[in-house]
């Protein structure tokens, strides 16, 4: 049986509210009764926290180049947003894709133009 979700306001760290859909944790009961805007900060600070993470592993294993995507479930619970790693995109509200390439360095020296 499908998880149920529903739309609740969430308000932009410029200020933009939108309308996202999001899977309660706790019972339905407990996000419908928020009559509040969700703010998104803590959806940002998730994504930022898993990228740098990411970033890290990529850069100890040392590829030519590398993508990692992932997809981020929003879910509400006692009136916060909070991120779920979900796996594929299917159910997923954001899908971010992460992309490193490996730095090439010219060894020549520059030329000087006057």
């Amino acid at each position: 049986m499908p998880t149920p979700t529903s739309f609740h306001p969430v308000v932009l760290d410029d200020g933009t509210t939108i309308q996202v859909q999001m899977t309660p944790l706790g019972g339905a009961v407990k996000v419908s009764g928020f009559k509040g805007v969700y703010p998104f900060e803590s959806i940002t600070k998730s994504v930022e926290s898993i990228s740098k993470s990411l970033a890290r592993a990529i850069k100890k294993a040392s590829p030519n180049k590398a993508t990692i995507q992932f997809g981020i479930e929003i879910a509400a619970k006692e009136g916060k947003l909070t991120a779920l790693l979900v796996q594929g995109t299917t159910s997923a509200n954001l899908t971010i894709t992460l992309e490193w390439a490996k730095e090439t360095t010219s060894k020549a020296p520059r030329k000087r133009t006057h």
